[in-house]
């Protein structure tokens, strides 16, 4: 190699060092005001970061109606689905148990109060779920994540009704 092939090797590699080093200058500048970002949104909102990326079962039946939740897994053709079996079903069961139709009816109406008594049948019927899910031999985790889907439809769909009761 000449003189000159040596001295254009080393421009070109300083060069793309440089290059190299603002590039991810920059890529590291953006990723610290991007978690930056998150934790003040997290500190203003008083959420926990598993509320905002993964929320639980408890979070999704607190933000969907059991009956959305049915209907949407318990459909016909979906009932031997894990959702429904493990999860929808107990619920209903628990709750068809503690209440009379018609009281049952007049509290899906309240949502704070549909909200209150779904979360209590689910306190009351979460070893089963778990066993149930543990049976079917399916990983909590894809079960979570079919539901998390919904949640988050859900919330781009359905407007804020915590506000309405207001």
């Amino acid at each position: 190699m000449e003189n000159s092939q040596l001295i254009l090797y080393a421009i070109v590699i300083v060069v793309g060092v440089i290059i190299f080093m603002r590039a991810a200058k920059t890529i590291f500048r953006f990723a610290i005001i991007i978690i930056l970002s998150i934790f003040v949104y997290l500190l203003l909102t008083g959420k926990a970061p598993q509320e905002v990326f993964k929320p639980g079962l408890k979070l999704i039946l607190q933000n969907n109606s059991i009956d959305e939740l049915q209907a949407k897994h318990c459909a016909p053709g979906k009932e031997t689905k894990t959702v429904c079996q493990c999860i929808i079903t107990p619920i209903v069961d628990d709750l068809n148990h503690r209440f009379s139709d018609g009281y049952l009816e007049k509290i899906k109406s309240d949502n704070n109060k549909i909200t209150e008594e779904v979360l209590r049948s689910y306190e009351r019927k979460k070893t089963d779920i778990e066993d149930c899910i543990k049976q079917k031999g399916e990983d909590k985790v894809k079960v979570i994540e079919t539901l998390q889907d919904l949640y988050k439809k859900s919330k781009d769909i359905l407007p804020d009704t915590e506000n309405k009761s207001s």
